[in-house]
């Protein structure tokens, strides 16, 4: 079985530092040469003190973007698996509110109601479609 007091100082050796990094001469942590912000952080375990690594603030602005863009793609292809299951006329596909032609005087119901949307929520109220295949 091996002893964590081995162990742990392994899991936090010595790093080589890479073209954008630097060592702050303040509290000997390694800094981002972009941004400026820590990449390392001090804690005290026992009587040991480790120094792991974490994002700099730049770091974690790009995964936050990147997360967010994965997110965003997750969604997109929910919406089209939804679209696929329940839309049999693949011309309404792409329907928005955005490019309606205003052809169907009805749809100023379903306007009024996303425009009203926090509302109609609060209030627990529906929107009811029924019609013949198409509707």
């Amino acid at each position: 079985m091996t002893n964590i007091n081995e162990t742990l100082p392994n899991i936090f050796s010595e790093h080589e530092l890479r073209e954008d990094e630097y060592i702050n001469e303040a509290d000997g942590l390694v800094y981002c040469s972009k941004c400026h912000t820590p990449r390392q952080c001090r804690h005290t375990l026992g009587n040991k003190t480790f120094t792991p690594f974490m994002m700099c603030q730049c770091q974690k602005e790009a995964y936050d973007k990147a997360e967010a863009e994965r997110a965003h793609q997750e969604f997109l292809d929910k919406v089209s698996r939804m679209k696929a299951s329940g839309l049999q006329d693949k011309a309404l596909f792409d329907y928005t509110f955005a490019n309606d032609n205003g052809i169907n005087p009805e749809m100023k119901y379903a306007h009024d109601y996303v425009e009203k949307w926090n509302e109609m929520k609060a209030l627990g109220s529906g929107f009811l479609i029924w019609g013949n295949v198409g509707t």
